[in-house]
Parts: structure tokens; C-alpha cells; sequence
């Protein structure tokens, strides 16, 4: 299943640096990008530490979107809940 996925928030603690990031089955506001590149600046990030969602890895990738904006997705990512629209992972380490 294609989810789009945002940066929700990043916190460093004791020189972590935590990224919770959260997913959705459609682009929202906050998920759309103006350019490919700044979408791809964060693409970077999410793919430099590993996401796991039980045992699935998340491989983060650009997505153009309709009207001309960008997306990040995990384009094979677990099934969200029928009843939830979102979910949020945390990833740890250098981001």
C-alpha cells in the first residue's frame, strides 16, 4: 500500500535524534512539497535512519502529485487501519 509520510517532529536526546513520522493514505496539506527538491531533501532524511513498522523497512521515495506538487512515500508500506487514517513510527539515530 502507497502512504505518504511527513515529518511529525524531531527532538535530540543525549545526541539522538528522534523523527516521528507520520503516515496517511492521502497527501495532506502538510505532506505536499512546492518542489521536487525539497521533497527529496527530506526523502534523504527519512532514508538515513531506518524505519521499521513491525517487521516491514520503510523505503522512502518522491512522489509527483496532481497540481504540480511532491509527496514522499513508502510505496509498499503495512496496510493502515480502516478505522485510522494516520499512523506514526518513530525512527532513531542520525537524521
Amino acid at each position: 500500500m502507497k502512504a505518504y509520510a511527513m515529518a511529525d517532529r524531531v527532538t535530540v536526546q543525549g545526541g539522538d535524534t528522534q523523527i516521528a513520522i507520520r503516515y496517511s493514505k492521502e497527501p495532506s496539506a502538510k505532506s505536499r512539497y512546492s518542489s521536487r527538491e525539497l521533497a527529496s531533501a527530506d526523502c534523504v532524511r527519512f532514508n538515513q535512519t531506518p524505519v521499521h513498522v513491525g517487521s516491514h523497512c520503510c523505503a522512502f521515495a518522491v512522489d509527483p502529485l496532481p497540481g504540480g506538487d511532491y509527496g514522499i512515500i513508502c510505496a509498499c508500506h503495512p496496510i493502515l487501519s480502516e478505522r485510522r487514517s494516520t499512523q506514526e513510527q518513530v525512527a532513531v539515530g542520525a537524521v
